[in-house]
């Protein structure tokens, strides 16, 4: 009996140094192949173009979340109480960066930023849509990007999960860009939820202006969505700081992108609350004195991701108006407006800014 007690005992020691292994070999794994930023990284600029901005001139600027290619009306997502976690097909996810890149020309803005733009990710089939859309669209930009997600195998939900995941924010300019930077901002998430979360950050360009020695400084950001709050704060607080810097050395600001917050000057009234649907933070405009803070409220710039929205009962429905654009005071904004689409390749709409640099 005492000899069996043994081997049995043997047996589920070595199972669960096994099983120790495994898991130690995995967040070892999940350790070495999530992104490690540093604080202020140089981006390298694809292309060369030496066009400077001009003082009173027309620029049209273009910010779009374009949901990895694979957020069309035909998708949920898990993060915000639906099911799915990839995009249908990698068909679907080439036919909506086909479809996001026909907007772009067709807008033909001087400067996009984009967000949430894959290039090696198991959710959008593994392609490369910065690749992509960049062979898409006009031949006139130079183009730099910013890693804000890379992880070797996220391993939740179970048992489907998001697996590999690369991408990050990216931005053209027909404009010749000086210099490019990555700026990490604050991580809200601890260890180990930290090594399978976005390390959220600003993706920096500056411009020259012709007969002027200040520049345009140009901030693609992309602020966090599924933390308790905190993370947003900071998040704000750091991009602000690194605002007011900038212009307060005579240059001219712009902020675009997802801010997963709503400016407080927006009238959400016509927009319903819909119970159980993730909610965005609030931004307090009256702590940007030196900027214009712009969000459209006519037409929501994100739809809820907790069903599809194709057949879903629209009155019901849950939208949201966080994108925008942050301008400092010495711009001139002759117009803005979020681009209802409808939607239907992307879980965000296009918003546009036309301004001037006085």
């Amino acid at each position: 009996m005492k000899k069996a007690f043994k081997i049995i005992f043997k047996v589920l020691l070595s199972l669960v140094l096994v099983l120790l292994c495994v898991v130690g070999i995995f967040f070892a794994y999940a350790a070495i192949t999530t992104y490690h930023p540093i604080d202020v990284e140089a981006m390298k600029v694809e292309g060369e173009k030496d066009t400077k901005a001009k003082l009173n001139e027309d620029i049209k600027i273009m910010s779009w979340n374009i949901g990895y290619c694979g957020l069309d009306q035909d998708v949920d997502f898990f993060m915000d109480g639906g099911k799915m976690v990839r995009a249908l097909r990698k068909e679907r996810v080439v036919d909506n960066a086909n479809a996001i890149s026909k907007e772009i020309t067709n807008e033909n803005a001087d400067i996009i930023l984009l967000q949430e733009t894959d290039l090696s990710s198991k959710r959008s089939y593994y392609v490369d849509e910065k690749e992509l859309i960049t062979s898409l669209i006009s031949k006139d930009y130079v183009s730099t990007y910013a890693c804000n997600f890379r992880a070797g195998y996220v391993p939740y939900p179970f048992p489907t999960t998001l697996g590999r995941v690369e991408g990050g924010l990216v931005s053209y300019s027909k404009f010749g860009i000086t210099k490019a930077e990555r700026i990490q901002l604050p991580i809200p998430f601890s260890w180990p939820m930290s090594m399978f979360n976005l390390k959220r950050c600003l993706l920096v360009k500056r411009i020259k202006i012709e007969n002027s020695d200040k520049e345009l400084v140009v901030i693609n950001q992309h602020l966090e969505a599924y933390d308790s709050g905190e993370g947003k704060i900071a998040q704000t607080k750091m991009l602000k700081e690194y605002m007011e810097a900038e212009y307060k050395k005579g240059n001219y600001v712009i902020v675009g992108g997802d801010f997963n917050q709503t400016f407080s000057n927006v009238d959400l009234s016509k927009y319903k609350v819909v119970e159980g649907t993730w909610q965005p933070g609030r931004i307090d405009i009256a702590e940007f004195a030196e900027f214009n803070l712009l969000m459209d409220q006519e037409h929501p710039s994100c739809r809820s991701l907790d069903k599809p929205l194709k057949g879903a009962d629209t009155t019901n429905f849950q939208y949201y108006i966080i994108d925008g654009f942050m301008v400092s005071k010495n711009i001139t904004v002759n117009s803005f407006g979020t681009k209802d689409l409808g939607f239907v390749n992307s879980d965000h709409n296009p918003v546009l800014l036309n301004i001037k640099l006085n």
